[in-house]
């Protein structure tokens, strides 16, 4: 009888529900963590079949799992192969596992039922889960090892990360992921971590399975078992090698910009863009206007604009602001710490966000233009005042011009009054020799007359083409002077000639062509030819030939006629530098060979 009081007390004081039921599957005994467990008081349980216990879903399979218990004497599981619920009286269900127990007692077989309600470890597994699929699915390199390195898990982030396996790295050491140079770090780690302390966001470089060394931010916890015992590390490692040649980039951009910014030779400001107060300002601004950098933050650019020129100047950014303008471009003057003007180019440009165009933030460039705009003043000043000289240069010269012609017309003139008294003259001379004499006097004066006409006439009223003047000089000698059987062809290239060789060439040719009119000529038939053409020694070749019965020799050691004309073509052709050789044979033909003249 005590073992039997001993039995049922152990029973009742067990931590699991205990159910006791016969063969026929009726409960005969229960503990008080049963009660607890399911809802049902003792009595409610005791003399009911077993499978009130379980939900509806369960009851009819139990039978058959209960029955072989009985022919049995070995303890054993209920349903291993597949979760068991228990139902409250409520009718909510918690998993649960059943060890079944046969018990002989007063002949009879007996099972006795342990049931544990398992909600909590089912739990503690669902959240193990869990917690292992945020770890499998994590970007970062999760490594549980233990406190001397060796590595107990190794995720798919890990992988990754350095190129190994879980299978290749559980079980080795964590120091095969140190750059040599790196291993001193661990122990300091680890000392941290036995000491209960957690290592945050360190940043240090580990080494890949290729031997490249990667960039990680490194954070390690403690792992303590069920005593609070420090018996690991879990180790979370981000590689931030992207991170890091941002920040290299970044780095590298700012000094571009800090050298651009401070080291351009123009002034330049960031502003915020509605009020344009100056947030930064560089030195070769500040130099310009005689400031330090620093005294011009907090500024704005309208502190800075002479007074007359701050109107514009806003109306024009306001353009800007509001993206009727793609640039704020205008010169102005700025005013110096000392008061005084300074002509500056403003170029301004802002920054938007893209999504919405508003700005934030107003990039100025200031360029000193004061000398320039100075010079520029200067020099329009200087244009005025020589547009001035010019025009009263060019009334002078257009006086002059009027001078010149009205000179070149009298001299004209004079000579055609001279021509006409010597015309009347030779009426009254009864001398065949003297009129002669006279008529040639009337052809130099013809010729002098021709060319203050053609000088009178030129753009420059220096020069005149030659050609034009020889045929209309030659034409009126033969004209004047000669039977209509008796030609004239003249054959001159283009050339200007001043008054100093076209008056003595002229002579020259009416001296020589009225020669072979007088004496080439005895039955009044014949053909003069006129030629002017320069050479390609620099020099300019006259020809007078005739195919008449041939004239005196004109040269020094041949000339025996020394009259009036023989003298004046030699005393010609010495005033134009030139040469003379007079040709032998049928008809005459004489040369003349003088420098180009000098064009003024």
């Amino acid at each position: 009888m005590k073992t039997d009081e001993r039995f049922r007390l152990v029973i009742e004081a067990a931590p699991n529900s205990m159910v006791m039921i016969n063969g026929g599957g009726q409960i005969v005994m229960v503990n008080a963590q049963t009660e607890r467990d399911f809802g049902f008081t003792r009595a409610e349980m005791i003399g009911e079949a077993v499978e009130m216990l379980l939900p509806e879903r369960f009851r009819g399979a139990l039978p058959p799992l209960r029955n072989p218990f009985f022919a049995q004497t070995d303890a054993q599981p209920m349903g291993a192969s597949q979760e068991v619920f228990g139902q409250r009286k409520d009718g909510s269900e918690f998993p649960v596992e059943i060890g079944l127990n046969p018990i002989e007692m007063d002949d009879e077989i007996l099972v006795l039922s342990a049931i544990v309600d398992i909600t909590e470890q089912k739990q503690r597994m669902a959240d193990a889960r869990y917690l292992a699929s945020i770890v499998e699915s994590s970007n970062d390199a999760i490594i549980g090892k233990d406190l001397d390195g060796t590595i107990r898990s190794w995720n798919h982030a890990a992988e990754v990360i350095f190129g190994y396996s879980a299978n290749e790295m559980i079980g080795r050491n964590i120091s095969l992921l140190f750059p040599p140079e790196r291993l001193i770090e661990e122990a300091g780690i680890v000392e941290r971590i036995g000491r209960g302390e957690r290592v945050e966001h360190h940043e240090t470089e580990r080494r890949h399975k290729n031997g490249r060394d990667i960039p990680v931010s490194l954070t390690v916890s403690p792992i303590r078992d069920a005593r609070g015992v420090v018996v690991g590390a879990s180790k979370s490692l981000r590689d931030i090698s992207e991170r890091r040649d941002a920040q290299r980039a970044l780095a590298l951009s700012e000094a571009e910009f800090r050298a651009s910014f401070e080291g351009a030779v123009v002034g330049k400001v960031l502003a915020e863009p509605v009020s344009r107060r100056i947030l930064r300002a560089n030195h070769a601004l500040a130099s310009m206007l005689g400031y330090e950098p620093a005294d011009m933050v907090g500024r704005t650019s309208s502190d800075f604009t002479w007074p007359d020129d701050r109107a514009g100047d806003a109306a024009q950014y306001e353009l800007l602001l509001t993206g009727r303008s793609d640039a704020h471009v205008c010169e102005q003057r700025y005013i110096r710490r000392d008061g005084t003007p300074i002509w500056v180019r403003v170029s301004a440009t802002l920054a938007r966000v893209p999504e919405s165009s508003q700005p934030i933030l107003a990039v100025i460039a200031i360029e000193d233009i004061d000398v320039r705009y100075r010079v520029q003043a200067d020099l329009l000043e200087a244009k005025r005042d020589l547009e001035s000289v010019v025009e009263e240069r060019t009334a002078a010269l257009e006086q002059r011009d009027l001078l010149l012609r009205e000179v070149y017309h009298r001299v004209k003139n004079n000579l055609q009054i001279v021509d006409g008294l010597l015309l009347m003259q030779a009426l009254k001379i009864d001398d065949a020799q003297a009129k002669d004499s006279v008529m040639g006097i009337r052809s130099r004066i013809f010729a002098l007359g021709l060319v203050h006409q053609q000088l009178m006439g030129s753009s420059d009223l220096k020069t005149f083409d030659i050609d034009p003047f020889l045929k209309e000089l030659s034409k009126n000698i033969v004209d004047g002077g000669a039977s209509a059987s008796v030609t004239i062809s003249v054959e001159a290239s283009t050339l200007d000639v001043g008054l100093d060789f076209a008056v003595p060439l002229g002579l020259l040719v009416t001296e020589l062509v009225t020669n072979s009119l007088k004496h080439a000529f005895p039955d009044g038939v014949g053909r003069i030819v006129v030629s002017l053409k320069p050479d390609t020694e620099g020099t300019v070749l006259l020809v007078v030939s005739d195919d008449g019965v041939g004239l005196p020799a004109l040269d020094g050691s041949k000339a025996k006629n020394t009259g009036l004309g023989t003298g004046i073509v030699r005393s010609l052709v010495a005033q134009l530098e030139g040469a003379m050789t007079v040709g032998a044979g049928p008809g005459a033909r004489t040369e003349i060979r003088v420098p180009m003249p000098v064009q003024a």
